[in-house]
């Protein structure tokens, strides 16, 4: 009798999908907890608004880092809460949970994973492999006879695959992701500016001005922190040409995850990869010039999916609309 959810569970955003109604949460993946009683005083969007302003006993957690359960206790809590808003409290309401995963979490990191979601209220827990639901996602035909390439790039991992036929053909991971992105602003920041920000601060710059690509130029903005010589505010000035080199490590991690996947396929997918092109989803997706810095490394036409953060979410939504059978989950 319990309802059916499909759960995006993200380093940066847990998103939620119930069937027959559509996505009912997307909030972020964080918790304010008091230091002292381990108590949860806010989550979700609540708790991102005052990370980097805690008050003295109170320290923010990221439960979940590189697609994985890091801090078992918070993650379990945050699932609990989100399940009941989605599904509604009471034995009968507990729901049955379809989840994605990361391709590249470990057996013991998969247990954890379903450990979290029974202890918080789930009745039963199938998980599916994130690239097979960003592809569903995006609309891609994945039951044709014809390779279709998907580059999920999430908060924490990248994941590529090559999907034909309903099955995967082959697939790879990096654990990087916009997070890690981030952190190289930030070091970025502090080497050329002497200017210490916040990820928050850091986070801002990658999402108004981030570019990969000189092509894409998306102007400047000020940015305020700490100088970190003198322990003073600063404010400076930074463009999308300034902080372009600081995405370079990260990119070439891309880049050569996704030439690992392609190298794994015949010729003849190789040429329908070549035909349709590499379609991006994720929040990263939406970095400014990424398809273009992609395209001259790889030599392929990359294309962003509509709603690129959406994809995984909607993906594990049509699962759950057509009542698809569990073996097409992927590894158990």
């Amino acid at each position: 009798m319990g309802r059916k959810i499909g759960v995006d569970l993200g380093t940066s955003s847990t998103r939620i999908y119930r069937k027959g109604r559509g996505i009912v949460i997307d909030e972020a993946t964080v918790a304010a907890v008091d230091t002292e009683s381990g108590r949860v005083i806010a989550f979700g969007n609540d708790a991102k608004k005052i990370t980097g302003k805690e008050p003295e006993g109170v320290e923010t957690v990221f439960p979940v880092r590189k697609g994985t359960v890091a801090e078992y206790d918070v993650s379990a809590f945050l699932l609990g809460e989100l399940f009941e808003r989605a599904s509604g409290r009471g034995a009968f309401n507990r729901p049955s949970v379809l989840i994605s995963v990361p391709h590249v979490i470990t057996d013991v990191e998969r247990l954890a994973v379903e450990k979290a979601c029974a202890e918080a209220g789930a009745s039963s827990v199938s998980l599916v492999e994130t690239p097979v639901v960003a592809a569903l996602g995006a609309a891609l035909p994945v039951d044709e006879a014809r390779g279709c390439m998907v580059v999920d790039i999430g908060g924490g991992t990248t994941e590529a695959a090559v999907i034909s036929l309903g099955g995967v053909l082959s697939s790879d991971a990096v654990r990087v992701g916009g997070d890690d992105l981030n952190t190289e602003i930030s070091a970025y920041l502090r080497r050329k500016y002497n200017l210490v920000v916040s990820d928050t601060a850091a986070e801002e710059v990658k999402i108004k001005i981030g570019s990969v690509h000189p092509s894409v130029d998306r102007g400047g903005m000020e940015v305020s922190g700490r100088d970190s010589a003198s322990g003073l505010p600063l404010s400076v000035n930074v463009t999308s040409e300034d902080v372009r080199p600081a995405f370079d490590e990260r990119i070439a991690d891309v880049c050569e995850c996704i030439k690992r996947v392609i190298e794994k396929v015949g010729p003849e997918i190789c040429s329908d990869i070549y035909t349709y092109g590499i379609t991006l989803t994720g929040g990263s997706a939406l970095l400014g010039g990424l398809c273009e810095r992609l395209k001259d490394e790889i030599g392929v036409e990359f294309h962003i999916a509509d709603e690129p953060e959406k994809c995984c979410v909607n993906g594990l939504g049509k699962l759950l609309e057509i009542n698809v059978a569990p073996a097409f989950t992927g590894r158990k």
